[in-house]
C-alpha cells in the first residue's frame, strides 16, 4: 500500500468537522512559518457572516429573516 492510499484511508475515517479544523490549522501554520505572518490566527479572521433568525409571535406566527455582514 502506498503512503497516499494510507493517508486517504485515515482521512476517510475522520469526521468532516475534525478534518476542517485540521486543514485550517495547517493553513495557519503555513502562513506563520513560510510567510512569517506570526500574528495570523484563523479564529480571528472573519470576512463575512450571515445570520438566519426566527421570531415566534403570538398565535403561532413565525417571522424569519436573514442578516448579512461582510466586507467587499
Amino acid at each position: 500500500m502506498k503512503y497516499e492510499e494510507y493517508v486517504r484511508i485515515l482521512l476517510f475515517l475522520t469526521g468532516k468537522e475534525k478534518l476542517s479544523l485540521r486543514a485550517l490549522d495547517m493553513i495557519e501554520s503555513t502562513l506563520r512559518g513560510r510567510f512569517g505572518l506570526d500574528f495570523f490566527r484563523a479564529d480571528q479572521c472573519v470576512s463575512k457572516i450571515e445570520v438566519k433568525s426566527t421570531c415566534k409571535l403570538r398565535r403561532g406566527i413565525k417571522y424569519q429573516f436573514s442578516t448579512y455582514y461582510g466586507y467587499e
